[in-house]
């Protein structure tokens, strides 16, 4: 699950790629988060994925997870994670009782790192309304809306797992 891979260079960058530390237009790039000498840095120190696209990933999971009852994907992107246990049970009961749930989805609005730690990010996304039909007949209806969640991730290996999140105060 890594974004890229790393080759060896020698020499100064060709006049048709920017140096490391420039973008395309020539202007100065900020530092790497492993030059910021912060003890969240060391997290960096090797080719992780990018935690914004793993949070996407992390998102489209539990989206299609709600609508599959398959939480697999979920479960493998969780490190000790209990809000994040108590939504997969909750939908795993949901499809063992012959349940299903009518969801369109999400839409990411944006995804921001806190300040002061390169493992803890809020996103925010529109959430469709959602409907449970549960397998004796009743239903729950959720409405939707624009939430922001905060995510602490935790590294695993190239990529993260999600070790806790809740719902920021509006």
């Amino acid at each position: 699950m890594t974004i890229s891979a790393c080759g060896a260079e020698t020499g100064a960058p060709s006049p048709k790629q920017p140096a490391p530390d420039q973008s395309e237009s020539g202007k100065a790039q900020p530092a790497s988060p492993t030059d910021s000498g912060s003890p969240d840095s060391a997290y960096f120190a090797q080719e992780r994925m990018n935690p914004r696209r793993f949070l996407r990933q992390w998102v489209a999971a539990s989206d299609k997870m709600q609508v599959t009852g398959r939480t697999a994907p979920i479960v493998s992107m969780i490190s000790g994670c209990e809000p994040c246990e108590g939504f997969v049970e909750t939908v795993e009961e949901v499809y063992a009782d012959n349940g299903t749930v009518d969801f369109a989805g999400t839409s990411i609005v944006r995804i921001v790192k806190a300040q002061g730690s390169d493992s803890v990010y809020l996103l925010t996304k529109d959430v469709a309304p959602t409907v449970v039909h549960h397998g004796d007949g009743r239903l729950e209806k959720y409405p939707g809306g624009r939430t922001t969640f905060r995510y602490i991730l935790e590294p695993d290996g190239d990529s993260w797992n999600v070790a806790h999140f809740f719902i920021e105060p509006n």
